[in-house]
């Protein structure tokens, strides 16, 4: 792990979690364009890094403006600096293009790249839905989603693979 600078109030592990010493947990991050982003903030401001860039930079080190970070297997969430490398950006868009990159649209689940939940939590939300103790809004802020989110797991309109 190294401390992410100028981000001197978070972690950042080789394998691409960023660890919060203010809230001292892992910082879920979020999917933009199938990429992992996190919020950070400095003197309260927020920024979005990109998690691949934090774990080139920090592991291996500085980006130069005329290349890109790009992930060698296909999987954009697999953000291991082992699993990045710097590609001239004509290159990179020629490998996305040569279907090297296989987008993972269409995918269910955790593979999609715009879930936020996996299929543990699925089994979780449902079994605290089965319980009745906790509103879906609650359960919602729980696991950092919105309540449409949770009504749709409870109707079995999304996640309907998982039971």
């Amino acid at each position: 792990m190294k401390v992410c600078v100028p981000y001197h109030n978070y972690l950042v592990f080789e394998n691409g979690q960023v660890w919060s010493k203010y809230s001292k947990k892992f910082l879920k991050p979020y999917i933009t364009e199938g990429y992992q982003q996190c919020s950070l903030y400095i003197n309260k401001k927020e920024t979005r890094p990109l998690v691949h860039r934090l774990v080139y930079e920090l592991f291996l080190g500085d980006i130069p403006s005329d290349l890109t970070v790009d992930h060698i297997v296909e999987d954009k969430n697999l953000n291991h600096y082992w699993n990045l490398q710097l590609l001239p950006r004509g290159e990179n868009a020629r490998k996305s293009n040569l279907g090297v990159k296989k987008p993972n649209c269409g995918q269910k689940g955790s593979k999609h790249h715009q879930s936020k939940l996996t299929e543990e939590d699925i089994s979780e939300i449902r079994r605290l839905l089965n319980e009745g103790n906790l509103l879906q809004k609650e359960i919602a802020e729980m696991f950092g989603v919105h309540v449409d989110t949770i009504s749709s797991i409870k109707l079995g309109k999304t996640w309907s693979h998982i039971k």
